[in-house]
C-alpha cells in the first residue's frame, strides 16, 4: 500500500527543546491522533463521518528525532530538578556534626585541665558547621524544586548552625575567661544540651518519611524545659554563694550562653515540626 503523504497543516511542528518533555509527549499524541484521521488528504470533522474505513499508515522518519528530544529534555530535566535527597543528606551531615560538638563539650568539662584544647575540639565542629551551612544554602540558590518551602530549608539550616555556635560560644568564654574549675551543676547543663541535640539527629534521620518525627519535637521541648529549670537554680546558686563579682559575671553568661542552645535545639524542633505539619 502506497504511504499517505501527511498535509503539511498537520505535521508534528514542535521544535527541539523549547517545551518541557510532558508537554512534548501530549502534543506528540495530539498529532497522531490527527494523522489517523486523514481521509485523501483531508481531515474528516466527526460530525459527517467516514463512508468507509481505510487504514492509513505513515513512515516514522521523526520518530528517532522524538526519542532524541525526549531524551535531551529527561537529562535537561535532571540537572535543573537535582536529586531532592540531597538536602535531607546535608541535613543529616549537619545534625550530626552538632552533636558531635556537644560531645565535645561535655567531654571538655569533665576533663578541664586541658580546657584550651577542649575549646579547639569544639571550636574545629563549629567550622565544619559553618561549611555545611554554606553548602545548604548554596544548593538551595542552585535548585529549582526543592523537597519542601525554600524558607523553611534556609530556616532550619540555620537553626542547627546556631546551636553548635552557642556551644563554641560557651567553651571560648572558658578559655578567655581564665576560667579554672568546673562549677557543680554546669556538667549536667551541658549534657541536656547533648541530649537535645540527639534528638535533633534523630528528627532529622527521618524528616523525608516522617515516621514519629513528633515525638522527638517532644523530647526536645521536654529537654528545653530542663535546661531553663537548671539555669536557674545555677545562677541563683551562683548568686548565693559566689562573692566575687567577676566570677558572677563570668558563669552567668556561660550558663545562659548553654540554656540559649537549647533554646535554639526548640527552635530547630519547631521548623521540624512546621515542615511536618505542612508536607502531612
Amino acid at each position: 500500500m502506497m504511504m499517505q503523504q501527511v498535509p503539511h497543516q498537520f505535521r508534528c511542528q514542535c521544535q527541539p527543546f523549547c517545551v518541557p518533555s510532558a508537554v512534548l509527549s501530549r502534543y506528540i499524541s495530539q498529532c497522531r491522533e490527527q494523522r489517523r484521521r486523514v481521509y485523501d488528504g483531508k481531515v474528516l470533522d466527526g460530525k459527517k463521518g467516514f463512508l468507509r474505513s481505510i487504514p492509513v499508515t505513515f513512515p516514522s522518519f521523526r520518530a528517532g528525532r522524538v526519542k532524541e528530544e525526549e531524551s535531551f529534555m529527561a537529562g535537561l530535566l535532571a540537572k535543573i530538578l537535582p536529586s531532592e535527597k540531597s538536602f535531607f543528606k546535608m541535613f543529616n551531615q549537619q545534625a550530626e556534626n552538632v552533636e558531635a560538638g556537644a560531645i565535645a563539650m561535655v567531654e571538655m568539662l569533665e576533663h578541664f585541665d586541658d580546657a584550651s584544647a577542649g575549646a579547639e575540639k569544639v571550636e574545629s565542629f563549629e567550622h565544619i558547621g559553618d561549611t555545611i551551612t554554606h553548602n545548604i544554602m548554596m544548593r538551595l540558590n542552585q535548585t529549582f524544586i526543592t523537597p519542601f518551602d525554600r524558607e523553611d530549608i534556609h530556616e532550619l539550616a540555620s537553626k542547627i548552625d546556631d546551636v553548635i555556635d552557642l556551644m563554641d560560644a560557651a567553651a571560648t568564654r572558658m578559655v578567655i575567661y581564665r576560667i579554672d574549675s568546673v562549677r557543680p551543676g554546669v556538667l549536667e547543663l551541658a549534657k541536656t544540651v547533648r541530649d537535645a541535640t540527639a534528638q535533633i539527629v534523630a528528627a532529622v534521620r527521618v524528616l523525608e518519611k516522617g515516621d514519629h518525627i513528633l515525638d522527638h519535637c517532644i523530647e526536645i521541648n521536654r529537654l528545653e524545659n530542663l535546661a531553663d529549670h537548671q539555669c536557674r537554680g545555677l545562677i541563683g546558686t551562683l548568686f548565693d554563694q559566689e562573692k566575687d563579682p567577676v566570677q558572677i559575671i563570668k558563669w552567668k553568661e556561660i550558663i545562659e550562653t548553654l540554656e540559649f542552645a537549647t533554646d535554639k535545639c526548640e527552635d530547630v524542633a519547631n521548623v521540624i515540626e512546621t515542615v511536618t505539619l505542612k508536607n502531612a
